[in-house]
């Protein structure tokens, strides 16, 4: 399976406008960009699927900026497949941009590494002062009754141009590595920075790291998506 869908950038930029709603500039790329709601200094923004993602040779680039004192939740529709690409790879490479005191929720559904695939997903976050993200992600790997392919994360966050996570991570179904992801097929993982992560309660295996930098990472390994215990991380996370 093969795409000619290119590498086309979504762009989402929120911005304060002084005169009414704030000002939401939206571009479509392989994934389209949809306004659900906003006031004079926050938006509510889905980002809906163009077509069948992901497939080899595809592109994805989505860029983030949230203006000065703003605030942008991004809710995904449909969790997306990274389908058997034979052969080729598949690039997904986000860059979130958050000016002093600006917030951002984003709570994306899973990502499906379908037996044959191989990914490459690059998350890259800027902080000014003051600024804070929320996002959570899911990583699976296979659908039901496969092992899956490999998936490549690359995570970089910092905040007034100190470091405060960098993360890689190399997952392939077919050469499991313990003390890694071992015979789990599942990770989802809730990233808090900008603000100290709350003490929350961590049920069934799940983990809390705290970050030198306010922030926070909590984490869960297993083998079903729906046995995570995050749901109630993120519900006490959440931005206020």
């Amino acid at each position: 399976m093969q795409s000619d869908a290119g590498s086309r950038v979504t762009r989402v930029s929120v911005n304060a406008n002084a005169s009414g709603n704030a000002r939401v500039e939206l571009r479509a790329g392989i994934l389209i960009p949809r306004l659900i709601s906003c006031t004079d200094q926050s938006a509510d923004v889905a980002l809906v699927a163009g077509g069948a993602l992901l497939l080899g040779g595809d592109s994805i680039a989505i860029e983030v900026t949230v203006g000065a004192g703003c605030r942008l939740t991004l809710e995904d529709i449909g969790g997306m497949v990274a389908y058997d690409g034979e052969g080729q790879s598949a690039t997904m490479r986000i860059q979130i941009r958050l000016q002093a005191g600006a917030q951002l929720s984003w709570a994306t559904l899973p990502l499906i590494i379908a037996d044959g695939a191989c990914i490459e997903r690059v998350l890259d976050v800027e902080l000014d002062d003051g600024a804070v993200a929320l996002i959570r992600e899911t990583l699976v790997l296979g659908r039901e009754g496969e092992k899956g392919g490999r998936v490549v994360t690359r995570t970089s966050i910092s905040a007034n141009a100190v470091p405060v996570l960098i993360e890689q991570q190399d997952f392939d179904g077919n050469a499991p590595i313990w003390g890694h992801l071992g015979n789990e097929r599942v990770m989802d993982t809730v990233l808090l920075a900008g603000r100290p992560a709350p003490t929350t309660s961590i049920e069934r295996g799940a983990v809390v790291l705290d970050f030198e930098e306010p922030g926070g990472l909590a984490r869960w390994l297993g083998r079903e998506n729906h046995l995570s215990p995050l749901d109630v991380v993120w519900r006490e996370w959440a931005l206020a």
